[in-house]
């Protein structure tokens, strides 16, 4: 596909652009005559590697939009409390509403948390750690449970291991940290 003159593109969660990839892009725009629009959420996440790249577009920009209504979700009420979650006011009352609403679990301790999170991991399903070995660990359990659930075939396993030593068998999940386009993977 070919990038045409006066085509935009669009990044969506522009805050986690990194200095050399937003270069990248306005280097590539800029060559085909098209235009770049960074929509961001400023209470998002910020790069992982340089930052700064929305102060930067801030200043050399001709015009900026502030969105002040929330679109995304359809229960306003709900919409509200991620306004107020974002503004940071009353957590402890935030958060006793997001308990009754469900979508807080307390566990008794850790080790019952990682164990309902194994026991109710489904494919595609994202869980972020606070570190690697944390990581490893919540992968195998996920993966035990889900060859206890025959979702996974174990008894006839690769040759091969993910990168935290796991076997790989059929029908497990896998993401990939580097792209290779001559096996058709994808990152993430």
């Amino acid at each position: 596909m070919q990038l045409a003159r006066g085509e935009r593109i669009a990044v969506d969660e522009a805050g986690m652009l990194d200095q050399d990839t937003a270069l990248a892009l306005l280097t590539v725009t800029n060559e085909h005559g098209a235009t770049l629009a960074l929509v961001v959420d400023r209470a998002q996440l910020a790069a992982v590697g340089r930052g700064g790249v929305l102060d930067i577009a801030t200043q050399l920009a001709p015009r900026t939009f502030d969105m002040t209504t929330v679109h995304r979700f359809a229960d306003p009420e709900y919409a509200d409390l991620t306004v107020q979650m974002r503004r940071g006011e009353h957590p402890a009352l935030l958060f006793d509403r997001l308990h009754a609403l469900g979508l807080v679990v307390l566990h008794e301790s850790t080790e019952a948390a990682r164990e309902a999170i194994a026991r109710g991991a489904r494919g595609g399903d994202s869980v972020t750690t606070a570190t690697n070995d944390e990581a490893r660990e919540l992968n195998e359990r996920i993966r035990d449970e889900r060859v206890r659930a025959g979702l996974v075939e174990d008894r006839r396993t690769s040759t091969s291991t993910g990168s935290d030593g796991l076997s790989i068998g059929a029908g497990d999940v896998i993401q990939a940290r580097h792209n290779d386009s001559d096996v058709q993977v994808a990152n993430r």
